[in-house]
């Protein structure tokens, strides 16, 4: 067996198994298939649409949809100046670029939203959840990448969980802990009024994997291979190439040792229960940190 027939037969296996635990799931557990209801566009925020290559793709942030952003934005023509998807600045992604070149599966009607995913090609990428987590916490409060986070969610988690906190830090809320954040995802409040933020909302909230029939899930761990994949099975892969992983496997597992280790078990047992779901479709082991 070559390496694209292993790949082709890991990805088989791993759609089948996903279709196989949403057969098995209660109905309220998560979005499943019914052709009595009619779609409801906002469910479909996350899925970008390429009418041209009849393509979509539902991004997790925190899972490389970076990359894919910048592929598909290549992809648009938009871009004419740009062939290398790593030229594209980072803000322009997420910014303006994604505004102008861009469109999102919300914006069609119930019927268009269902011809495309009855006729195009579909798919996303997950990672492990407890990793998400932590890739999610770097880099809205860690690297202090976005002032929207620390203004607004970090002032808020330091003052509902840090005792006697400074002056400077309820002000400007830049120095929020991980075990702060984690306390903050497991606090019944946090959910109250709004879904959990997309970079850290569950998968099948996100891309409902149980009511899509995807023809490609991605794993962060087999990244290079999967999207060499897709891209082929896109029929673009001699018109662009993924862009390159940063963390190998041993970085990635040290940097989740690292981090986990002042998070009590208690909290990591409430922690594999609220994305249990997204642990049990993806089949990924109870967390041994």
């Amino acid at each position: 067996m070559n390496s694209l027939e292993s790949v082709l037969l890991r990805q088989k296996k791993r759609i089948q198994f996903v279709t196989d635990v949403c057969r098995n799931l209660p109905q309220d557990a998560t979005k499943t298939r019914d052709t009595n209801k009619e779609l409801v566009p906002s469910d479909f925020q996350e899925f970008f649409v390429d009418d041209t290559r009849r393509i979509l793709y539902c991004q997790i942030p925190k899972v490389a949809c970076t990359s894919w952003k910048r592929i598909l934005l290549v992809l648009s023509g938009g871009l004419s100046n740009i062939s290398n998807p790593e030229d594209i600045d980072h803000k322009l992604v997420h910014g303006a670029y994604r505004k102008k070149y861009l469109r999102t599966l919300d914006r069609y009607s119930p019927m268009e939203i269902q011809y495309r995913l009855d006729k195009y090609y579909k798919f996303m990428f997950v990672r492990d959840p407890m990793e998400r987590i932590l890739s999610a916490y770097r880099d809205k409060f860690d690297y202090n990448r976005s002032t929207y986070f620390t203004s607004r969610m970090g002032k808020q988690i330091v003052r509902r969980y840090r005792v006697n906190a400074s002056n400077d830090s309820l002000e400007k809320g830049h120095d929020v802990t991980f075990q702060e954040f984690v306390i903050y995802l497991l606090d019944p409040f946090t959910t109250k009024l709004r879904p959990l933020n997309h970079h850290w909302g569950p998968y099948h909230k996100l891309c409902h994997p149980c009511l899509v029939q995807y023809d490609l899930i991605g794993k962060y761990e087999t990244l290079s291979e999967d999207a060499g994949l897709a891209l082929k099975q896109m029929g673009v892969e001699h018109l662009i190439k993924f862009p390159r992983h940063e963390l190998g496997p041993s970085e990635t597992k040290k940097r989740l040792s690292d981090a986990y280790a002042n998070i009590s078990a208690a909290h990591i047992y409430q922690l594999w229960k609220l994305y249990s779901t997204d642990f049990l479709i993806f089949n990924y082991d109870y967390p041994r940190l």
